[in-house]
């Protein structure tokens, strides 16, 4: 069969043959043809080809082509790509104000600007002992809410300041020294959350310093509302600050040094004092001393003997006058002591596990008994019931 022919079939002897013909359907069908204002905003222009063919010959942008398509102009492409570029450039400089508005508000202030709560600039004494060189970036906190001091508060702060010993520690460590108050205090439960700064918390702690001198002043008035004009805490919370405080006053480095390592001996003494009369305390509860007069004055003696050497070796001779001057000469007086029977834990609970064997003993005992008796019952029943048995026999 030729090309371009189609086979055809068998005509009635009455038919007329008649050519095969094609019908256009695509005249019945309708299709959403782009338009200049449908055409993607965003759509690029492909380059290095002619205008005619970026329509129809791009299959990305369309995914079929169109019967009928309308001729659209370069003249729309080029003012709509214009407009694109324009709304971009508009962008770039919004993005970009933006961003130096972020920059300036997220950047931290210096510590040579930061300006105390009364509204003026630090001293200059003030600014020459904060080493920023020293101090960690994240550790620096001047954003947020100012943090509210409360008692225990104020507390945390005497102690981490007495730990740390801001005060004494030497010209080119103050500001690491008082830094690492701060991390102390955040780590306590007291100060979670709050924003912390080390330029306040020193100035709150030379404040509890001037408290602790002139309770009663007017510039000391916002802590003596909080601690209390006539109470004994907040004094001895500024005493705590106050002998560091004065001890570090017009002294060098090296005087800074000495008295630090002074107070580190004394509290290290103190420590061990305290270790060792826990210690004995807790062998006391643990072996009850007897008693008798010979017996106890034999254990009380080893016990002080024993504390006295054990803190004569691991404490300051300074600490060891000041606690017990007499230890040397003599041991502690043996004074006699009750011990009162009740408070005998093991005791008591020997006795309770006593009275439960002899309760289950007793119980033991009962229930054989009764089984003896049951026995015996039985045996009788038995024993009658055979003689009744026999006699109606010997009857029949």
């Amino acid at each position: 069969m030729p090309p371009g022919e189609f086979s055809k079939p068998p005509l009635a002897p009455d038919s007329q043959s008649q050519p095969f013909t094609f019908i256009d359907f695509s005249v019945f069908l309708v299709f959403n043809t782009p338009t200049a204002s449908q055409i993607p905003f965003c759509s690029p222009i492909p380059a290095l080809r002619p205008f005619s063919d970026r329509i129809t010959d791009d299959s990305d942008y369309f995914p079929a082509n169109p019967f009928e398509p309308r001729p659209i102009t370069a003249a729309q492409f080029n003012a709509a790509n214009t407009n694109f570029e324009q709304a971009n450039e508009r962008a770039d400089v919004v993005l970009s104000a933006n961003k130096e508005r972020a920059d300036k508000r997220d950047k931290a202030q210096t510590l040579g600007v930061v300006t105390i709560r009364g509204g003026g600039q630090r001293r200059m004494e003030e600014k020459e002992n904060i080493e920023t060189e020293d101090i960690e970036p994240e550790e620096v906190d001047t954003g947020g809410k100012r943090v509210k001091y409360t008692g225990p508060r104020l507390i945390v702060l005497a102690r981490a300041v007495v730990n740390k010993q801001p005060f004494l520690a030497a010209h080119k460590t103050k500001g690491a020294t008082w830094n690492r108050v701060v991390k102390r205090m955040r780590e306590s439960w007291e100060f979670s959350g709050a924003k912390l700064s080390m330029a306040a918390v020193q100035q709150k702690a030379e404040k509890l310093v001037k408290f602790k001198k002139n309770p009663t002043a007017k510039a000391n008035k916002k802590l003596a509302n909080i601690i209390g004009t006539g109470t004994s805490s907040g004094l001895i919370i500024g005493a705590l600050l106050e002998q560091q405080h004065d001890n570090a006053k017009d002294k060098s480095d090296e005087a800074k040094e000495k008295i630090k390592q002074k107070n580190n001996e004394d509290r290290d003494g103190g420590e061990a004092i305290r270790e060792a009369s826990m210690n004995t305390m807790r062998k006391r509860r643990r072996e009850p001393t007897p008693n008798s007069d010979d017996e106890g004055s034999t254990t009380d003696t080893a016990v002080a003997t024993t504390l006295t050497s054990t803190s004569r070796a691991t404490a300051p001779s300074s600490s060891i006058e000041t606690i017990d001057s007499d230890a040397e000469d003599k041991p502690r007086k043996c004074k006699r002591r009750c011990q009162n029977p009740l408070s005998d834990a093991e005791g008591r609970l020997v006795k309770i596990i006593e009275r439960q064997d002899e309760r289950r003993q007793r119980h033991e005992e009962k229930v054989e008994a009764m089984f003896d008796r049951f026995v015996d019952n039985n045996e009788r029943q038995k024993n009658e019931y055979m003689s009744l048995l026999k006699d109606f026999i010997a009857k029949v």
